[in-house]
Parts: structure tokens; C-alpha cells; sequence
């Protein structure tokens, strides 16, 4: 049998042709690209285009006039365009479209009369969205935040030289400047004048101390105050011995009998004598804050009701150190831990170590998701 072969021989390609192949896949790659951002760019505008309408409703729910809707929008088109829906609806971002109106009027030489005058139209504004109010224990990110009555040690910045502290009050807050009250103490006025450069430290119930600088820009005489520069350089300080994390719970804490001799020890042979309902704000490993319809009696002792999400519920003897009244007729009230087992006090322990570590490091938490 014959066998005949023949030899077989790919077709020779030019280097031309090589390269036209090579520019048709460039530009089927452009293409694809140019398509993905031309989608990425329509998707993005139908998101801003449906937060709008978002904002325009929220904007007529809360009554605002049409001055008022067309101000508003102005604001947030200027610099919050891409992401309008959280200027009405996060304080941060309100807070930055707030520094850049405020920067917009400075650079066009707006005095301070008009200054406190439009800052008190953008503080009408943050009211009416309900910007204005800190949640009880949480941080604050900038002097904005601050409260009429909070107290403020003040004392000018001088190099080399000790502070002289002094205490003042604050008594209105614009999103131009905050007003404080003259210092009473150490006879008036510490050496402060227009320009002058001061550092301030305050303490928020529930939350921590604050340092900043600032700077008195006037004084006025009705009613005697002192006019201060915004800042949102705050350093935060945890001053507490243990650190406390919010955490919302409804929970039923039990009113207890005294322990005989005053034993904490004692305490797990006591039974509740009567009930209160109230509500977890925050806890750390060493007491609870509730938020509550009733005030339990000075240095009462109180069983509460812990339940962590992934953990079996337990319960915590702990002692009232400090009841104060909220608004709509609630009580706010802190507590010690006391005479609890090695092991409750780890497992709290634990649980607030893990919330604290999901604050300061949330990516942390994407993740394990």
C-alpha cells in the first residue's frame, strides 16, 4: 500500500497584518470600556436623579416655603451635587456643604452682621431637617454640635506659660459662630480680646471630654458675650475608666432591697420589690446607662436584663450612682456594676472590647461578612 504524504504549512501573516489584528483588539478593549463608563455614568445620574426626588419630598414633608426649597437646593448643588439625598439627612454631610457656604460668603467679603444673618437661616435649616440633634452619648464632630448651657473651661494659648482656666457657658449657636457668656470667675476677663487665639476643653454627660482651639473674633454688649470661630478640629479623650460603647437593648431592670450590711456580695439572695422598664443607651465592663420612664431611688440597686446578640441572656447587679432628667419625661440613669461573678465580668468584658473594635475598625466586620 502507498502512502502518500503531503507537508502542511500555516499561511505566512505580515507583520501589517499582525498589527491591524492587535489595533481591532485595542479597540473592541476601548470600546468595552467607554461602554461600561458611559453605563456607570447613566446609572449615576438615575441615582441622583431618584435622590432628588427624594430630597425635594423630604424637603415638602418638613414644610419648608419655596425660599426656603430653592436655598436648599442651591446649597447642595453646590457642594454636594453627586450625593444630595445625604446632605438633608447626615450631619456630617450638611456640615461640610454648611463650611462651604459659609467659606463662599467670607471669600466675597460678606461682614460678620451678614455672616451670623445667614448662619442663622442655614441653623433655621438644619433644624427643620432635624440636623440639630445629637444623639444621647454619641459624638460630636464639630463645634456646630454644641448646645445652649454646655460649659466650656476657656483660657488663651500662651506658650510657656500655665493656662489660666476659665468657665463660660454656651449661650447661641449659628452655623456662622457660637456665642459663650463672659467668664464670672477670677475677675472677668482673662486677657481675652478680638483675635485672640484660645484653647477650650468641655465634658459631654455620657460621652467624653473635648479639646479644641479657637478663636474670640468680637464681643458684644446685648447680651454681653463673646462671638467664637467654628472648628471641627475636636480631639476626643475617653476619660472614663472603662470604655463605654452605645448599645441600644429595651430591657426590665428589678428594683432591689439593700443588701444586709451594704454587702454587694449579698445582693444574689435579694428579690426585685417592684420593676422598671427602660432602655440600654450604652455599657462598658464597668455599668450600664438607662434611659427610663421612672426614676429609681438615690443609691438604689437594680437587676437588670442583658441580652448580647449570639449569647445567652444574663443578668447584672448594679448600683444607681446618678439620675437626671431628659425630655418628654424620661430619666436618664448611670450605674456600677456590683458583685459580679469572674465570668459575667468577662463576658461583658468581651462584648464591649468587640463592639469597640467594630466602631474603630468596621472594615473589619466586611470582612467576616
Amino acid at each position: 500500500m502507498l502512502l502518500y504524504t503531503s507537508s502542511f504549512e500555516f499561511p505566512r501573516v505580515s507583520h501589517t497584518t499582525l498589527l491591524w489584528v492587535a489595533a481591532g483588539f485595542a479597540g473592541l478593549f476601548m470600546l468595552a470600556v467607554l461602554l461600561e463608563m458611559l453605563r456607570k455614568r447613566a446609572e449615576r445620574r438615575r441615582r441622583v436623579q431618584a435622590e432628588w426626588g427624594h430630597v425635594d419630598r423630604i424637603l415638602r414633608e418638613r414644610d419648608f416655603t419655596n425660599e426656603e426649597q430653592a436655598q436648599t437646593r442651591r446649597i447642595i448643588e453646590r457642594h454636594s451635587s453627586n450625593a444630595p439625598l445625604n446632605a438633608v439627612t447626615n450631619r456630617r454631610q450638611f456640615d461640610h456643604c454648611v463650611d462651604g457656604e459659609m467659606n463662599r460668603h467670607r471669600r466675597e467679603g460678606a461682614s460678620r452682621g451678614d455672616l451670623e444673618k445667614f448662619g442663622t437661616a442655614l441653623r433655621d435649616i438644619r433644624r427643620q431637617l432635624a440636623l440639630d440633634f445629637v444623639p444621647y452619648g454619641q459624638q460630636i464632630h464639630s463645634t456646630r454640635e454644641l448646645v445652649e448651657g454646655q460649659a466650656i473651661w476657656i483660657a488663651p494659648v500662651k506658650q510657656g506659660q500655665p493656662a489660666a482656666w476659665s468657665r463660660v457657658g454656651v449661650m447661641e449657636v449659628n452655623e456662622a459662630y457660637f456665642h459663650t457668656s463672659l467668664p464670672q470667675d477670677k475677675g472677668g476677663n482673662p486677657g481675652i480680646t478680638p483675635g485672640s487665639k484660645i484653647q477650650c476643653r468641655l465634658w459631654r454627660e455620657e460621652d467624653a471630654r473635648y479639646l479644641f482651639e479657637t478663636v474670640m473674633i468680637a464681643e458684644t454688649n446685648e447680651p454681653p458675650a463673646w462671638v467664637m470661630e467654628h472648628t471641627a478640629n475636636l480631639t476626643r479623650i475617653q476619660s472614663r475608666q472603662h470604655y463605654r460603647v452605645q448599645y441600644s437593648q429595651n430591657t426590665w431592670a428589678g428594683i432591689l432591697d439593700p443588701p444586709p450590711g451594704g454587702d454587694p456580695k449579698q445582693l444574689r439572695k435579694q428579690k426585685a420589690v417592684t420593676r422598671l422598664r427602660g432602655r440600654i443607651a450604652n455599657i462598658s465592663a464597668g455599668g450600664v446607662a438607662l434611659v427610663a420612664d421612672m426614676t429609681p431611688p438615690a443609691n438604689a440597686y437594680l437587676r437588670i436584663d442583658l441580652e448580647f446578640p449570639g449569647h445567652p441572656p444574663m443578668r447584672a447587679d448594679a448600683r444607681v450612682v446618678h439620675v437626671a432628667p431628659l425630655s418628654g419625661g424620661r430619666w436618664q440613669v448611670r450605674t456600677v456594676f456590683v458583685g459580679l461573678s469572674e465570668e459575667k465580668q468577662e463576658r461583658i468584658a468581651r462584648f464591649v472590647t468587640q463592639r469597640q473594635q467594630a466602631l474603630l475598625h468596621p472594615e473589619d466586620d466586611d470582612k467576616h461578612a
